[in-house]
């Protein structure tokens, strides 16, 4: 017979666990914020690929850009009347909102 109290196994278990769930909340937290910087860093590469592709096709900050692309383009299928709406009318507004 022992004289040293008997811890219950289950004091010992429930160290175990509340020690396991702050590193499992932990790693959550960690990876959490590297997913959101990572989406962020995305984002931004997006972003600037657009601007540059739009640049390239001539879509300048105030609209499209002689003897570009988007100028022949606009020329030839739309002359002065660009529709509302469509994808041409998108990317000259984009490329004006990002020319900025």
């Amino acid at each position: 017979m022992s004289l040293q109290p008997s811890i219950p196994e289950s004091f010992n278990n429930h160290e175990e666990n509340i020690l396991n769930t702050t590193v499992t909340l932990l790693l959550f937290f960690i990876s959490a914020r590297v997913s959101l910087f990572a989406v962020y860093l995305l984002n931004c590469l997006a972003t600037s690929i657009l601007r540059i592709t739009l640049r390239i096709i001539g879509f300048g900050s105030k609209g499209p850009v002689k003897k570009t692309p988007a100028a022949s383009i606009q020329a030839r299928l739309y002359g002065g009347r660009i529709p509302q709406g469509g994808s041409f009318a998108s990317s000259q507004r984009a490329g004006m909102v990002m020319g900025r």
